[in-house]
């Protein structure tokens, strides 16, 4: 009848070795308390959606670059410029996002002529919405959408 080596070696008095996870375990424990004193984040740093503004980003695969404006009630405001096969981020001004918060955005390529200007629909958004635009190679292939902040 043939016996277990670890059998054999327990009945001659040997101690048998610590499993592999008790190694792993007393490990962790020891570098633990170096994360403990990790704080939590501060979440009244976050500004209350009420306090946000309204972003707007623009990437661009159009080759020319490209000037963004925002308007409302038939006046346009600049936002930027983007340039050529690129990408910017802009903050919408307080008095366009205003209630009802509705207005349009228009991209004119510097060099093209006004009647090629892409302009949207009118676009309602709520304090930090961000407004993603992506302008087109040609400009009227150029689409937006909102992203919710809630």
């Amino acid at each position: 009848m043939s016996s277990h080596p670890a059998r054999e070696a327990i009945a001659r008095g040997a101690r048998p070795l610590l499993a592999p996870w008790l190694l792993v375990a007393s490990t962790a424990l020891v570098f633990s308390p170096g994360c403990a004193d990790r704080h939590a984040p501060d979440w009244s740093a976050v500004p209350a959606a009420e306090d946000r503004g309204i972003g707007l980003q623009v990437t661009s695969s159009h080759f020319l670059d490209v000037v963004v404006y925002a308007g409302r009630d038939g006046s346009w405001h600049r936002l930027g410029t983007v340039t050529g096969v690129g990408s910017e981020r802009f903050d919408v001004p307080e008095w366009l996002a205003a209630p009802p918060g509705r207005f349009r955005l228009r991209v004119h390529a510097i060099g093209a002529p006004d009647r090629a200007d892409y302009v949207t629909e009118t676009i309602l958004v709520n304090p930090g919405d961000v407004i993603e635009l992506a302008v087109a190679g040609v400009l009227p292939m150029s689409t937006w959408h909102v992203r919710s902040s809630s």
